[in-house]
């Protein structure tokens, strides 16, 4: 062979990455075509943060024409978790609207870090129903 003739061979290392990225390219396409997410949706949610001194809350409320009052211990770092958390939802599958707003607001009621709160109302709430002498309904 002459120096103006040589074969230029093509690297092992060189031939698996230039596989890859265009496995790896084409699979982006094809799920974002298809609306396939190679992420499920990210809403809302609590990281207590701080102390967890308890801050109580009271709220009243009108019951049959009587004001009723319920105060419930929360604890600092959820307060704090609440006030700095992200409130928007990261959607990356589609689906219809009434779902992703579903989904959003029950991640406000439902999340983990409020059942503490939750379990205080709950007894707060049953201490009236007893004074009054309500039934379950």
């Amino acid at each position: 062979m002459t120096a103006g003739k040589r074969k230029k061979a093509v690297r092992p290392g060189f031939l698996l990455l230039l596989i890859i990225s265009v496995a790896v390219a084409l699979l982006l396409i094809f799920s974002s075509a298809s609306g396939i997410s190679l992420r499920d949706n990210i809403y809302p949610s609590i990281t207590p943060e701080g102390d967890d001194t308890p801050v109580n809350i009271t709220n009243s409320f009108i019951f049959r024409g009587k004001i009723f009052s319920v105060t419930v211990p929360v604890g600092n770092d959820v307060l704090t978790g609440a006030v700095n958390a992200r409130k928007e939802a990261q959607i990356f599958k589609r689906s219809e609207i009434t779902d992703t707003l579903k989904k959003y607001y029950a991640a406000f009621i439902f999340d983990p870090a409020q059942d503490c709160m939750y379990d205080e109302l709950s007894s707060a709430l049953n201490e009236i129903k007893a004074a009054e002498n309500l039934s379950d309904s």
